[in-house]
């Protein structure tokens, strides 16, 4: 565990007694750190070209992991799941408990020479999650928001962008009898 933390500690760039310890709700052991250091571990994870060649070999295997088999990071048809199978290797994402979400862009999606970038961010409400049109169990926010990032970012193709749709940026809103009542929508613009 101490190895765990200390490797944490060195992708974020952050020092080890700034880092708070806590457990999650599967009882695996938990950091945590400001979202500046989880997105700046992110960004580092997905271009590593600055770290060690051990510790950047094995980034680049999670990686290839996480987006050849998304369904092994969430479930079928849940929208971590759903932006690395769509994002063909551009994207990794997970979420996490009480409205964490990370995402990684990977270097060159931007642009030719893009370095890989960390996005971390935190539904103040915890963003618990409800039922769907469709019936299936989903976060609100968490989604959208990140969908409307990248499509600022320039990050999604219009066919990405239309795979996605079901999950925002504009979701409708339904009362109990199934009557569309209004819209969600990520209501930010980024600082480029």
């Amino acid at each position: 565990q101490q190895d765990i933390l200390a490797s944490f500690a060195d992708m974020c760039l952050i020092p080890l007694n700034r880092i708070e310890l806590g457990t999650d709700g599967c009882s695996a052991p938990n950091f945590a750190v400001p979202l500046y250091n989880a997105a700046l571990g992110m960004a580092r994870f997905c271009d590593p070209r600055e770290l060690s060649e051990t510790r950047a070999e094995a980034c680049r295997k999670i990686i290839h992991a996480m987006t050849t088999h998304p369904e092994m990071v969430s479930a079928y048809g849940e929208f971590d799941e759903q932006l690395m199978r769509t994002g063909e290797g551009r994207f990794i994402t997970k979420r996490g408990a009480e409205g964490f979400q990370i995402v990684g862009v990977m270097p060159g999606v931007l642009s030719p020479d893009s370095p890989g970038i960390g996005i971390a961010f935190k539904v103040s409400d915890g963003d618990a999650a409800r039922m769907s049109d469709t019936l299936e169990l989903r976060t609100r926010v968490r989604p959208a928001v990140t969908v409307e990032i990248l499509h600022q970012l320039g990050a999604l193709s219009s066919e990405q962008e239309q795979a996605l749709a079901s999950f925002g940026p504009v979701t409708s809103i339904r009362n109990h009898r199934g009557i569309v009542t209004g819209q969600a929508r990520p209501a930010f613009e980024l600082d480029r």
